[in-house]
């Protein structure tokens, strides 16, 4: 029901289909939508998944996303919108699994991970790539090395500090882990991780653990 204050300066209410108000001074009208909260299975499976996204990444939000995909996302998207949007678009159908997704994204030649194992006695995840020489790679490339635990949610991080040359870096999880569950992402950058001074990075590469 619509309400009429004074002489048709402040009209409240629903009318039909439609809504009256005030907004910043000015009436208005605007058509009354009762937002959808379609429950199909699509729905459901996007929706898993974009769940399964946030809670994977948001604990690494200042050590991933502050320093790898904040510096390359245009004024009108975050990078955090930009690593679930990327990570969304890669979960085909819906379904979220770790071996695809992608922790960085950039201009940088990437390497493919040739060995990738987890220690349970020591907790150290070590990854091995053969330096392919890329265009567009250079000496002073730095390799980063994460690692995650799909049962426990943990991250591991390398210290950002092994050249790309070197080709093999090593992280840490805690220990008693499963290998299977173990998934190693490895990328490049050029810059200074310990600050927020990454200039360029690659796109990432994953390879399930196994027992070192």
């Amino acid at each position: 029901m619509a309400k009429v204050t004074g002489v048709f300066t402040s009209m409240k209410g629903k009318v039909g289909g439609a809504v009256m108000q005030t907004w910043k001074g000015v009436q208005v009208l605007r058509t009354h939508v009762i937002p959808a909260n379609p429950q199909s299975a699509g729905q459901t499976t996007n929706r898993t998944a974009f769940t399964g996204l946030v809670e994977m990444f948001k604990p690494i939000l200042a050590s991933l996303v502050h320093r790898f995909w904040n510096p390359f996302v245009t004024s009108h998207q975050t990078g955090w919108a930009n690593l679930i949007g990327v990570n969304q678009a890669i979960a085909a159908g819906g379904v979220l699994d770790h071996s695809t997704c992608v922790v960085a994204r950039g201009s940088l030649p990437d390497e493919i991970p040739l060995t990738a194992t987890y220690d349970d006695a020591t907790g150290a995840v070590v990854a091995t790539w053969a330096d392919s020489g890329a265009e567009g790679s250079l000496p002073g490339d730095f390799a980063m090395l994460i690692a995650y635990d799909t049962d426990t949610r943990k991250w591991g991080f390398s210290d950002g500090a092994a050249l790309r040359s070197e080709e093999t870096e090593t992280c840490a999880l805690p220990i008693g882990l499963t290998p299977a569950n173990v998934f190693a992402y490895i990328f490049f950058f050029t810059g200074v991780y310990a600050t927020p001074g990454v200039e360029s990075v690659s796109n990432s590469n994953a390879l399930v653990t196994s027992a070192s």
